[in-house]
């Protein structure tokens, strides 16, 4: 398996970086062989991912 860790950190919705991991974690959900952790280091995380091997780790 693959594993990714990836940090993002963005002011809101409509931000290029929130949208690029939105992009990420649709592409990759429910793949069988690549994991992804997205490390969500905003102030007010909206990242969500109901695939079971795409893992948000968020501050609070």
């Amino acid at each position: 398996m693959l594993s990714f860790i990836v940090p993002v950190f963005y002011k809101d919705y409509n931000s290029f970086i929130y949208d690029r991991a939105v992009e990420l974690i649709n592409k990759f959900s429910n793949h069988p062989k690549i994991e992804i952790v997205i490390a969500d280091a905003s102030k007010n995380p909206n990242l969500i991912a109901n695939a079971s091997n795409i893992k948000i780790i968020t501050q609070g």
